[in-house]
């Protein structure tokens, strides 16, 4: 087991440090593509100038999509951005089902793309953080490019079962093809520019995988050091550097829009809630959310108005910061506020459900409904001699429960009581945790299993929970017999 000093000086860094920075980088890249409208109009480009004309099936073009950036993306910040695609596309549909199918395109997509790489999905850095402070042999390696070798084939066959579960229950969805204008030069340069950036990152930690540099500065190696430098760097380009204006009032202007768009929070994410229904229909809220809207845009037009008419632009709460690439009110807005309401309301009452009958005398939860799920999984572990036979019923038990309960409670529960038995080899202990991180993520059934899931089926109107059901029950499934396939081929090779 390695020192205290050594995993808070020397390793976390790595983990939390280069692939922290790296997971912030990629989100607001992925606002600017979103922000400026670049990211769906190079996509419906894409698809119109594939389709020809001709009628192609939508649900694969938005699973492909998902899966791809949610690669590079955060797999939440991606259906937040596809979502009003979805929608369109939904409006040109011949099929009652269209919705449906594309919801669980992107549910499918997002949620599989995530698992391919350590910022796809936060649980993902939270395993490997777990991993490497438990010492876990291989687990100091664990950044974007080693995830991305081993989560890459996996989620690609993952793709594939789902591609197979749309195709065979998805009935006609064909629609029409498109036809959009291709980007523009600024367009172009901003979307060449955010892969020339993740190209970047993946290269620095491809070296950090290869080299292994040791520490020069306070515990930092050089590699972690180019990503402190990067970090404001970039910060200031995307939130501070004006793009319109003369430079000091242009960047005056952006450190007070910040501040407004934060101080403003509340308001922003009560007007959301009670715009959706079940709340629009208390009377109560509505008025007061009203009467706090009033006090925002009069303070909004009293600080930003003149900005906003200098430009030509109209003056809005959600209007786009015309003078900086990401626009932090627009990220406020855009923020599935329902969705978090559903996911806080679940993992509360999980967490009250977990400390009844919890001893506060001792560090860990031992409550009945903990012990309960612990007693469970010992006890189909002293039952099981084969360690493969075993690692099956904890990644069936994984997706299952995670359809139940929050994936992150449900892995860290099953995740340690599996590398605790006698039966897992220590050499085994990183690739069989990192399989039940990806478990933890292949729950398709229902809404409250990851984020993606409470996003999509919160936020895409006529969207069939029914349907989700019954295509999720398929694919996690199919998910547990990759997942334990997979399991058997890394313990030959190992």
């Amino acid at each position: 087991m390695k020192s205290v000093r050594m995993v808070l000086l020397g390793d976390v860094p790595m983990i939390w440090l280069q692939n922290g920075i790296t997971m912030l980088i990629c989100f607001l890249l992925a606002r600017v593509l979103t922000d400026h409208h670049i990211l769906d109009q190079w996509l419906f480009h894409i698809l119109g100038h594939n389709a020809s004309g001709r009628r192609m099936r939508p649900d694969l073009f938005f699973l492909l999509i998902a899966w791809g950036l949610s690669i590079f993306l955060s797999n939440t910040v991606v259906v937040l951005s596809l979502l009003p695609m979805a929608r369109m596309t939904a409006e040109k549909g011949e099929s009652s089902t269209l919705k449906t199918s594309l919801g669980l395109a992107l549910i499918f997509g997002a949620n599989i793309g995530g698992m391919a790489s350590l910022i796809g999905s936060p649980l993902n850095l939270a395993a490997a953080t777990f991993m490497q402070m438990r010492g876990f042999p291989g687990a100091e390696q664990l950044t974007f490019f080693s995830w991305l070798l081993f989560g890459l084939p996996i989620s690609l066959g993952l793709l594939a079962l789902a591609w197979m579960v749309l195709r065979t229950f998805g009935g006609n969805c064909l629609i029409p093809g498109y036809a959009s204008a291709p980007l523009s030069r600024n367009r172009r340069l901003a979307l060449k520019g955010t892969v020339a950036i993740l190209a970047v990152l993946l290269l620095v930690s491809a070296l950090q995988f290869i080299l292994s540099p040791v520490p020069v500065f306070l515990g930092l190696n050089w590699i972690d050091l180019f990503f402190l430098l990067i970090l404001p760097f970039l910060l200031a380009l995307l939130l501070f550097w004006p793009i319109a204006g003369r430079f000091g009032a242009g960047v005056r202007h952006n450190l007070l829009f910040l501040g407004a768009s934060l101080l403003f929070l509340p308001f922003i994410a009560l007007h959301q809630i009670v715009s959706r229904a079940p709340f629009n229909r208390f009377t109560f809220l509505n008025k007061v959310s009203e009467k706090l809207d009033q006090k925002m845009v009069r303070y909004w037009n009293s600080w930003f108005g003149k900005w906003y008419r200098s430009l030509g632009k109209k003056c809005r709460p959600d209007a786009l910061n015309p003078c900086s690439l990401v626009s932090i009110n627009r990220m406020l807005y855009d923020l599935p506020y329902l969705g978090f309401l559903l996911m806080a309301v679940v993992i509360v009452g999980f967490y009250l459900l977990m400390t009844i009958g919890d001893n506060p005398a001792t560090a860990r939860l031992d409550g009945v409904l903990p012990s309960a799920i612990a007693g469970l999984m010992q006890g189909l572990s002293a039952m099981v001699a084969n360690p493969l036979t075993l690692v099956f019923i904890f990644i069936l038990a994984t997706i299952f429960l995670t359809e139940l309960f929050n994936n992150t409670v449900v892995l860290f529960i099953a995740g340690p009581l599996l590398i605790q038995s006698s039966l897992i080899e220590p050499l085994l202990h990183l690739p069989f945790f990192l399989i039940l991180t990806l478990a933890a993520s292949a729950a398709f059934m229902s809404p409250i299993a990851t984020p993606v899931n409470a996003i999509v089926a919160t936020g895409l109107p006529g969207f069939s929970m029914r349907m989700m059901a019954w295509r999720g029950l398929w694919l996690n499934l199919l998910a547990v017999l990759w997942l334990f396939g997979i399991g058997c081929l890394v313990s030959m090779v190992l």
